[in-house]
């Protein structure tokens, strides 16, 4: 205890200094980092439009995981998925192979919920119109009690 002494962050993650247990750090360090380039590197070369719907979640065995929150925006990174293939293997990782692209629904909530609270912007509700309102309204007297109840508690909360 008494020999030891305050360490800088960086030199923890230095290979060379200390100890197998910094190995393991390091390697954690220089995984990170990666996923920051890459992450970088696809927002700069992606429109505009799709920099927000996306998380690099990681990097093993030549893959690269990526993550959508929703099919249509899993179908643009489609589109785009061989340009990020061709330049990510020319300019950051060669040993690169394949891209998958998966649907994570959670990943929604956690970035454009937490977005909007704090830009103060709030999501319009979907609303239904005076249409289709009637028409359920119609489906409803003809219903069941217990589908009646449902159908008039979703037109209220839309």
């Amino acid at each position: 205890m008494r020999n030891n002494k305050l360490l800088l962050i960086n030199e923890i993650f230095q290979k060379k200094k200390y100890s197998s247990y910094t190995k393991i750090l390091y390697n954690i360090y220089i995984h990170t980092n990666l996923l920051i380039k890459i992450d970088k590197f696809i927002k700069k070369n992606l429109p505009i439009e799709l920099h927000n719907l996306y998380n690099v979640k990681n990097f093993k065995n030549y893959l690269l995981i990526i993550e959508t929150y929703n099919a249509s925006s899993m179908i643009r990174f489609m589109s785009e998925k061989s340009n990020i293939l061709y330049f990510l293997k020319k300019n950051i990782i060669p040993s690169l192979r394949k891209i998958e692209i998966k649907i994570n629904p959670l990943f929604f909530k956690k970035n454009f919920m937490s977005y909007n609270i704090h830009n103060k912007r709030i999501m319009k509700k979907n609303s239904l119109s005076k249409y289709s309102t009637k028409l359920l309204l119609n489906v409803a007297k003809k219903s069941s009690k217990t589908l009646k109840n449902k159908i008039k508690k979703f037109i209220k909360i839309k």
